[in-house]
């Protein structure tokens, strides 16, 4: 038996290529209808607000406020803000949720040594639904927060667009992309063990 040079191995690959193509379309489609049936595609988006008392000129304020701004994160999921929101959204999301569902899905996180805040929500149905509820949860924080926590002024930043909800689970094609790169790889695999296996035995 011959020695196996590299160019050896890629002339056996060639010639089992049919075997690359094989696993390379069964994994493909695959992964497509795989995809296709078990992935639900999720969705979530982000604006923020900005909280403080009185002028933005007073560092003294912004400092106080700054200090509370993990309160009036705790604050905005509260279910006062959040059974608001629900309530103001019923008819107008592609997918009913309930209030303790949104209670799961809404977040605030304060951006650090800032009296800014990231409002928003993830593991919805749709992108429509993503920029909504994050819309009306800056609204009813807008309304709301101050009553609760002494918070001062809350301002609304941009609005969440439905163009920038991102997609939170992989899409369908992402899926295929990958089950294709698999295919290949086990395919150059399985052809090179085969063409092996039969020049072993020339």
């Amino acid at each position: 038996m011959k020695k196996l040079s590299f160019s050896n191995v890629l002339s056996i690959v060639w010639k089992n290529v049919f075997v690359i193509i094989i696993f390379v379309g069964l994994f493909g489609v695959g992964g497509y209808f795989g995809a296709k049936k078990f992935i639900v595609p999720s969705y979530s988006a982000t604006r923020q607000i900005v909280i403080h008392h009185g002028s933005l000129k007073k560092y003294t304020s912004l400092s106080s406020d700054m200090s509370m701004m993990q309160t009036y994160a705790t604050a905005i999921k509260d279910p006062k803000i959040v059974n608001a929101v629900n309530t103001n959204l019923k008819g107008e999301t592609d997918h009913h949720y309930s209030s303790s569902e949104l209670l799961d899905k809404v977040y605030a996180t304060p951006v650090n040594n800032s009296i800014t805040m990231t409002i928003g929500v993830t593991d919805v149905s749709t992108a429509s639904d993503a920029a909504k509820i994050v819309n009306e949860l800056g609204k009813v924080t807008k309304a709301n927060l101050n009553s609760l926590t002494g918070a001062g002024e809350v301002k609304l930043l941009g609005k969440a667009q439905v163009s920038n909800a991102d997609e939170s689970s992989p899409s369908v094609l992402q899926v295929t992309e990958i089950s294709l790169i698999l295919g290949l790889l086990v395919g150059l695999i399985v052809a090179a063990v085969r063409g092996v296996h039969v020049h072993k035995r020339h």
